[in-house]
């Protein structure tokens, strides 16, 4: 039986975990991940996948702009649960495998293609066609978790406390 682990971070700093079962292989349901302003950790592999842009987003893809879209392939399904209260973030998604990652600023996803990767961010819906799966993690922190000689991470900035450590611990 494949085990899930999930740590949610709410905007309070408290931490819920989750340890059990994934719902695959018992049918039971996942713990429901809330979109930002809560902050989640989440693991998997990340991935370069070909993406398609403006003019046509795909509808033309021999004169539209390509690029390498940032895709974290989860360890473990999750439940991503909406606020119907919320004017945006108001859908729910039942076993969610991937997600893209949106990396801003200075950081750069392209050294962590490839890598088991432990990050964290916030979640939001699919809003615009740049956006290539239906929930995306607005990255705040990465590390990646299979390389030999330690881990190699990088934070957005400015940073909380606890993420700053994370980041100063690591190679950058």
């Amino acid at each position: 039986m494949r085990q899930g682990f999930l740590v949610v971070l709410l905007s309070l700093g408290t931490r819920i975990c989750y340890t059990g079962a994934d719902q695959q292989s018992t049918g039971t349901p996942l713990p429901c991940l809330r979109y930002g302003p809560a902050i989640v950790d989440l693991s998997g592999r990340l991935v370069g996948r070909t993406g398609y842009g403006p003019p046509g987003f795909g509808e033309s893809p021999d004169v539209d702009k390509k690029w390498k879209v940032p895709i974290l392939l989860l360890s473990n399904s999750v439940d991503v649960c909406g606020d119907t209260t919320s004017g945006v973030n108001t859908s729910t998604f039942r076993d969610v495998k991937q997600m893209q990652v949106v990396f801003y600023g200075s950081l750069s996803a392209t050294r962590f293609f490839g890598h088991r990767v432990v990050l964290t961010g916030t979640l939001f819906e699919k809003v615009t066609m740049n956006h290539h799966t239906d929930v995306l993690v607005l990255l705040r922190t990465i590390c990646t978790d299979d390389e030999p000689g330690g881990q190699t991470c990088a934070c957005k900035a400015p940073v909380e406390p606890w993420e700053q450590s994370r980041c100063l611990e690591g190679k950058t």
